[in-house]
């Protein structure tokens, strides 16, 4: 019989299968203090003497988000241990940062981008902040680059996503942290986008960041209203869109990056779900 602590665990995964969402009322979401509703499964069953809890989040820092609805901090206080889909530690981020880097001795960014899109990756980065420039991320690889750039201004003013939060909460608390995927399982993925695919990938951020300059809309506020309704489906509709900001998608790329980023890290952290639960001690 399996002796378990309860545990929680924080992943990317917003959109859990085989569970609709129901309609919800329309609510004013410059009001709410905190999501009107957690996206929160409670894990039973199998000779678990307690529950464990599966709990989506997103990678924003708006404070409605960060802001525990009370079921999800009940859940957080039962906790033993808190799984994230990275590892939060200083010391491990610090030891990841190398699968973000190109080998040394490539060629250049510009060489691999070209000027035009080199200097358009400067003009976002300076109007993100001045203290920007392209020679800063010289050895980072292009998807890493992309994946970074949404979030970038951000973190500059020192704001945590939700993920972020839990950890160090977690950590302060005592509780014991975990990750399900790893640095390197993660960069595989990345990895396997062709260099045109990355520089396509890149190319497209950069359009929808100056247009939603330009249109002065904040991009993120789609998701964290969906987030903040728990709309599973309005969620999905927007990875499942043909176009952003009006910047039609290519079919196959945006097929390639859901299977990738989506599907397949759905289940390998499935798994590594299922290991946490199954491990005897009772630290799990």
């Amino acid at each position: 019989m399996m002796k378990l602590k309860t545990l929680l665990i924080s992943t990317l995964t917003l959109f859990p299968f085989f569970v609709q969402a129901k309609e919800l009322k329309p609510v004013d979401l410059k009001e709410v203090k905190h999501p009107v509703k957690p996206l929160l499964w409670k894990i039973e069953g199998k000779g678990l003497k307690t529950p464990s809890y599966l709990f989506g989040t997103i990678h924003l820092s708006d404070l409605r988000v960060t802001t525990l609805h009370p079921l999800a901090q009940e859940a957080f206080g039962k906790a033993g241990a808190v799984y994230t889909e990275i590892d939060l530690s200083s010391r491990k981020q610090i030891a990841g940062r190398s699968f973000y880097m190109r080998e040394k001795g490539d060629q250049t960014l510009e060489n691999l981008i070209g000027k035009d899109v080199t200097d358009y990756l400067n003009l976002e980065l300076q109007m993100i902040n001045r203290s920007l420039h392209v020679k800063q991320f010289e050895q980072m690889k292009l998807w890493a680059i992309t994946s970074i750039l949404p979030q970038l201004k951000s973190q500059m003013h020192g704001r945590k996503p939700l993920d972020a939060h839990l950890w160090q909460r977690a950590e302060r608390a005592g509780k014991k942290t975990g990750a399900l995927e790893t640095f390197k399982s993660r960069a595989n993925k990345f990895d396997q986008f062709t260099l045109e695919e990355q520089k396509y990938l890149l190319v497209l951020t950069l359009k929808s960041i100056r247009l939603a300059r330009e249109k002065e809309i904040d991009v993120n506020q789609v998701m964290i209203a969906g987030y903040l309704r728990a709309d599973q489906e309005a969620l999905m509709s927007e990875l499942s869109k043909d176009s952003h900001m009006g910047i039609e998608i290519n079919l196959e790329m945006r097929k390639k990056f859901l299977h990738l980023m989506l599907h397949e890290r759905n289940k390998d952290m499935a798994e590594a779900i299922q290991k946490a639960l199954q491990e005897p001690q009772s630290e799990s």
